[in-house]
């Protein structure tokens, strides 16, 4: 099943990854971890940024076939290897989750592409002088990359056709077509 990874008994499950809108150009997605011998599933919200993954919260869940938790199972919780263990989930298989480590060009197939044009243009239309202005950053803003991969995803689309060229030294493409003329 795709989103799903074993580790021994220990399986991940990705099941909300969204654009936060955090600087930094964050990512929070949440990952469930279900270890049978410890007779609980946790759920982990991941903030997925320019640095490591940081953990920003921790829900732990008896399995409905298991017993009540006590404190000493939720003190024994692996907590590193289960944070471990998420991250590579979402990295492996995330759907279109971009962390600040992926290979952002390379791995862009041709809906990552069409979307990478549809963001930059829709932010270049955008009524927003922030997206107007910086159409890159919205397309790093909507990936979960920092600017420097963006801008590769920009180039790449405009490369395989999807955005006509860049205009000199400003956001924006060059629309071809005739000169416009005077009406006489």
């Amino acid at each position: 099943m795709p989103g799903r990874s074993s580790r021994g008994s220990v399986s991940t499950r990705i099941v909300a990854p969204e654009t936060s809108g955090r600087a930094g150009d964050a990512v929070d997605a949440r990952v469930e971890v279900d270890d049978p011998e410890l007779g609980c599933w946790v759920l982990l919200g991941l903030l997925l940024g320019s640095s490591e993954p940081r953990l920003t919260s921790v829900e732990v869940h008896a399995r409905p076939d298991g017993a009540a938790l006590d404190p000493e199972t939720v003190r024994a919780l692996p907590l590193a290897r289960y944070l471990v263990l998420a991250t590579n989930q979402l990295r492996t298989s995330g759907p279109r989750v971009r962390t600040p480590d992926a290979p952002s060009s390379g791995a862009a197939d041709a809906e990552d592409l069409d979307r990478v044009a549809r963001t930059y243009r829709e932010a270049l239309a955008s009524a927003d002088a922030r997206s107007r202005l910086a159409p890159t950053a919205a397309v790093a803003r909507a990936f979960g990359v920092d600017r420097t991969a963006a801008g590769r995803l920009v180039a790449r689309a405009r490369r395989e056709g999807l955005l006509h060229p860049a205009l000199p030294r400003r956001p924006g493409e060059v629309i071809p077509g005739p000169p416009p003329t005077r009406d006489a």
